[in-house]
């Protein structure tokens, strides 16, 4: 018995920091960027994408998998390395590959120059033949090209940085006009027929991503002055808009940011207005500047390239990226453009061990409007250099099989939405110059091949979604300060979801209000701040329509057409009232539950401010109540006599027992039941796959609504044959793809 004990403590030891290590983020947090090299050839290692309607250009056959290999750093250093890992791959039967690019920004730009460029691709080619190449494009210049121009920089409170302004004319037209002269060699090389696509990476870690602290440059105040001028024409517009009697348009600046804004734990989530106007705009601002800068590179390559190449850019990492001003708040626009796709890291907050790996972005929205997907996977192999032999090795300690089921998650999400994958050794490192690796996804290429012809084939039929999460990217514009909020809503509430148990998809609201969404009997408001009148009534039609049910979490309608309470009630259905100081929204839930038992409190009680609740009513029935006050209702449902269901949680703290609790009242199926506890289990659900990564080790059942056959994607050896349930015991972390089929004789 002690024997036995001691081996189970070594191997919750060993799982424990398997799940640290590969829970670490493979790009690091965002740096001073004083401190960064001011021109970085390395690409930030992570990143998931996708794509349903993807590249068939991408390969020689429309038939063939969509996985890419990605070595992020291009030095002669690290050539030898990735050399080796290029090798592996292609003996694993894998012949696509990025290729990180830096252009040339000598001065003057000589166009009639030889481009570096086509050396280093020959290099993937004198290894592979039949190599075909995405490259990821660098539009950052160097530090001494910043120098000859400072004008065209970023600029803090504490001077000078080391990228370009977003709001930089000259830095601007200087990148498209060296990226127009050096696609255009390309594209008449002998090459070409290699290429297949460019990734475009610009600002922090080359992801678009603009800083926490604002840019105080000249360039960008001008830019900022040019977006207030368009956005509201007129100097009047402008001051009634901002509560002033008189401004100019030539006295606006952009708002100094505060690193103390909104961190107090009792600060306000929201903006006041028009007091802080300004800071809204400039918000604004932010995400449609990237946009445009973003967009005008795409025109350029798309006017140059040759039709069938396709130009992606790592964008729209929604869930993840609190901050009002990153700039990433604009993908409904990129979805009306011509840029064909993006690139999405795997979750940084919960990708590890027994995690949910969950998408950043919307990545349904991007399928739904023909947008190409890939997810980048840039999970810590333990594989290093042993600076004694030169020889490659794992971390003693890191179990392979943990880093392979943390990477079969990943393709799961992959396979199962019709997204392409990229396997990443983000600093060219050697991250995955071992065979074993290379062994493994040559059986992954292999399954995704396999259900890749069966789905064009019209065997793997869309299903609805039994919950659709529902993101909003102008309620980011309205925030005080978005990570603690965001923390609260976006990411756990993307966490919650897959979590649930059920059957999910993740989109825009705007896709709902448009009606490119399709149906779903539940609906899950994240932050739907800003709704318009219009959209309100759309919303309703479709929600009466579908008769389905909405869940709107905290703040619904409190910027919509009728500001504070007459917003949040008319939008949701019910009284609701605000507290009259920050509150906690510590509650507890009132009915008796298999998930949430009676009395037993959820959430914490940090305090909100504002906060709200219901009411009692005869009208609706209160789920739950506030800890502090048994008479302020914290969740509510109500059903219209148009046959629509409004299920309101006023606090922002959402659990996964709450939700898949929810989900049982809605009388909405749980996919999994587990046998010896609750584990909330990852479950992503589409079409005829149902894939589970385990939180704990345990037996779980696995209900499917009807009988079918069912296989194993990963083990062919686990089967089974007309069943609507089946068990499973699963160690913590570990990966299953389950394949339903239509039993033969129903098919006759």
């Amino acid at each position: 018995m002690l024997l036995r004990i001691a081996l189970f403590a070594v191997f919750l030891s060993c799982a424990f920091i398997a799940g640290s290590y590969l829970g670490k983020k493979s790009v690091p947090e965002m740096p001073s960027l004083t401190a960064l090299p001011a021109h970085q050839d390395t690409l930030p290692e992570g990143g998931e994408q996708s794509g349903e309607h993807a590249l068939p250009l991408l390969h020689s056959s429309a038939q063939a998998p969509q996985l890419f290999f990605f070595a992020g750093k291009a030095s002669d250093d690290v050539w030898p390395v990735v050399a080796e890992e290029v090798t592996l791959a292609k003996e694993a039967g894998i012949s696509n590959y990025v290729v990180p690019v830096a252009l040339d920004w000598s001065e003057p730009y000589q166009p009639e120059k030889a481009s570096a460029i086509e050396k280093q691709l020959q290099q993937y080619l004198d290894i592979n033949s039949r190599a075909q190449l995405l490259l990821w494009i660098n539009l950052n210049p160097p530090a001494s090209w910043l120098t000859l121009y400072p004008d065209a920089a970023l600029r803090f409170q504490s001077g000078l940085q080391a990228y370009p302004s977003i709001g930089s004319e000259l830095w601007r037209n200087r990148a498209l006009e060296i990226l127009a002269g050096e696609i255009d060699k390309l594209e008449k090389s002998g090459l070409a027929d290699h290429i297949r696509g460019y990734v475009l990476g610009a600002l922090g870690e080359q992801r678009w991503r603009l800083p926490g602290e604002h840019d105080l440059s000249e360039a960008n105040q001008s830019a900022f002055r040019r977006w207030l001028q368009n956005h509201y024409g007129t100097e009047e517009e402008l001051a009634k808009a901002w509560g002033v009697d008189a401004q100019t348009f030539d006295r606006c600046a952009v708002p100094v940011f505060s690193q103390q804004e909104g961190q107090e734990k009792q600060a306000p989530v929201f903006l006041v207005l028009p007091q802080m106007q300004p800071m809204m705009d400039y918000y604004r601002y932010c995400s449609d500047q990237v946009a445009d800068t973003l967009i005008s590179a795409v025109t350029r390559i798309k006017e140059i390239a040759r039709d069938n190449v396709l130009v992606l850019a790592p964008y729209g990492f929604t869930y993840e990226l609190t901050e009002p001003s990153s700039g990433h708040y604009a993908l409904e626009r990129l979805l009306h453009s011509d840029l064909d796709g993006v690139i999405l890291p795997v979750s940084y907050v919960d990708r590890g061990l027994g995690g949910t790996g969950g998408p950043v972005g919307p990545v349904d929205s991007l399928l739904a409007r023909g947008k190409t997907c890939f997810i980048m996977d840039d999970t810590r192999t333990g594989v290093e250099r042993d600076e004694s032999t030169g020889l490659f090795g794992r971390v003693k300690g890191i179990r392979p099989d943990d880093i392979f089921e943390v990477q079969k998650r990943n393709f799961a999400l992959a396979l199962s939405c019709g997204m392409g994958l990229i396997w990443t050794d983000p600093e060219s490192q050697g991250w995955l110059n071992i065979p074993d690796q290379w062994k493994q996804f040559a059986r992954l290429k292999t399954l995704y091949a396999d259900y890749q012809n069966k789905e064009l084939q019209g065997q793997t039929p869309e299903s609805p979604a039994t919950l659709t999460v529902v993101v909003d990217e102008r309620a980011n514009f309205c925030l005080a300060s978005g990570d603690r909020i965001n923390n609260a809503l976006l990411l756990k509430g993307r966490e919650m979801a897959l979590r649930a148990g059920v059957s999910t998809r993740f989109h825009l609201l705007k896709d709902v209000v448009d009606g490119v969404a399709p149906p779903s009997p539940v609906y899950l408001f994240l932050n739907p701040f800003m709704i318009t009148e219009e959209e309100r009534n759309l919303l309703h039609a479709r929600l009466a329509g579908e008769e389905a049910c909405a869940i709107w979490l905290y703040a619904p309608g409190y910027f919509g057409a009728e500001s504070g309470m007459e917003g949040m009630s008319r939008l949701v259905g019910m009284d609701i009232q605000p507290f009259k100081e920050p509150a906690s929204g510590e509650s507890v839930y009132i009915l008796s539950g298999l998930y949430m038992p009676p009395d037993q409190p959820f959430g914490s009680k940090t305090l909100w401010n504002p906060l709200f609740f219901i009411p009692p009513h005869d009208d609706l029935d209160l789920l739950a109540h506030y800890t502090s006050d048994k008479d302020k209702g914290s969740i509510a449902i109500r059903t219209f006599p148009e046959n629509w269901t409004s299920l309101f949680i006023a606090t922002p703290e959402l659990s996964p027992a709450l939700l898949r609790e929810l989900m049982v009242l809605l009388e909405q199926p749980i996919l999994t039941n587990d046998a010896e506890d609750i584990w909330y289990d990852t479950v992503y659900a589409r079409n005829n796959l149902m894939t589970i990564h385990s939180n704990q080790a345990g037996r779980r059942s696995f209900s499917f609504g009807q009988y079918y056959d069912i296989e194993d994607l990963f083990d062919s050896s686990m089967s089974w044959f007309q069943k609507d349930t089946i068990l499973l015991t699963m160690r913590t972390g570990e990966t299953r793809v389950l394949q339903k089929k239509i039993i033969e004789t129903e098919k006759r």
